[in-house]
């Protein structure tokens, strides 16, 4: 069984010191089969331990505060839970709302060439986001988020780590 295939059968609450030599495994696996690693304008590089990134499995992340951020709510098409491995951080969860007077739009983003290119398409707006909760997220602790809610992501440390887990993939 390939580094990958064994990190995709290991539980996101599974002991860390199982947890960490298999991520490193993984990443040089996925290093060596030359996957792509994608930076997000979320502020993070995304390390896919899945061969197609339209399939469910486990994502690693690597936050860096001084990376560009866009802070705007945004959604997945997908259910995920993610682990904070190393740093912590704050999910807060948005709700938006229609208004004449608002300054955003919503837009689906299409991620192309592996995620080296975006393209977006307006999907309804002008509309502002109105903040529902924040939960702030400690190292070593889980936090999920189903397909319809609308986040932002608050890093509190330089680097932040995180697993990712995505399933139900609606695309």
């Amino acid at each position: 069984m390939s580094a990958i295939d064994y990190v995709n059968t290991i539980q996101l609450t599974a002991p860390r010191v199982e947890l960490i030599p298999s991520l490193k495994e993984a990443v040089e696996e996925a290093f060596q089969s030359r996957i792509s690693i994608q930076r997000y304008r979320f502020g993070f590089y995304r390390v896919p331990l899945v061969t197609s990134r339209y399939e469910p499995g486990k994502y690693l992340h690597v936050w860096d505060a001084s990376l560009y951020r866009d802070e705007f709510p945004h959604r997945h098409s997908w259910r995920m839970r993610s682990r904070v491995l190393m740093g912590s951080l704050t999910n807060t969860l948005w709700n938006l709302i229609d208004d004449p007077e608002g300054t955003h739009g919503v837009y689906r983003t299409m991620y192309l060439n592996e995620g080296r290119e975006t393209d977006a398409e307006f999907v309804r707006g002008p509309i502002r986001p109105e903040k529902l909760s924040a939960e702030t997220v400690p190292e070593d602790s889980l936090y999920t988020m189903d397909s319809e809610s609308f986040h932002t992501t608050e890093l509190h440390d330089p680097i932040v780590i995180t697993l990712m887990e995505k399933s139900d993939i609606d695309i």
